[in-house]
């Protein structure tokens, strides 16, 4: 079988989504933005409930076009439903949760590009994106392997505390 391009794999993404009613689907060509993906979809689920619904449809019909999910992260909350497919990454979110992460400005080109500000964009989104994959790492071992595969050094490290602060020094 051919393998499809980016823009295949989202249409059939955006087909996945629109068939079960997610809201405010936003397609995002972030190529120029970063390395690690081409194109970022979010969209919104009115519940845990069917954000869970949708991110299923998605992996459904994506396996069914014969194209491998590699993870997907997310799912016991569902608040926030994370489909990696490699060069299409499906966000998935309660609208609540939509609006605190503002992924859209983050990702939007037109938008950094209109931009002007002291630091420079690019360079912090692709920040923001490896922290977003950081704490992935922290709940999955593939985005632990790929997190070493980029070169990145990380450890999770649990602490207990046993002492109890009453706020004086």
């Amino acid at each position: 079988m051919k393998a499809l391009n980016s823009k295949k794999i989202a249409a059939i993404a955006v087909a996945a989504l629109e068939e079960l009613k997610a809201v405010n689907i936003q397609v995002l060509d972030v190529t120029s933005l970063t390395s690690i993906t081409d194109i970022m979809i979010i969209a919104s689920g009115r519940s845990n409930r069917q954000v869970k619904a949708l991110a299923d449809k998605v992996q459904e019909m994506i396996k069914q076009a014969g194209i491998p999910v590699l993870g997907v992260e997310g799912q016991q909350d569902a608040e926030w439903i994370l489909v990696d497919i490699g060069d299409v990454i499906v966000h998935i979110m309660q609208p609540a949760t939509r609006t605190y992460y503002q992924l859209e400005k983050l990702w939007n080109v037109e938008e950094t590009q209109k931009t002007k500000h002291p630091y420079n964009f690019f360079k912090l989104s692709t920040l923001y994106f490896l922290l977003f994959l950081i704490y992935l790492a922290s709940k999955s071992p593939r985005r632990k392997e790929l997190l070493q595969l980029l070169g990145i050094a990380f450890e999770v490290v649990t602490v207990e505390v046993r002492e109890q602060w009453d706020g004086s020094e």
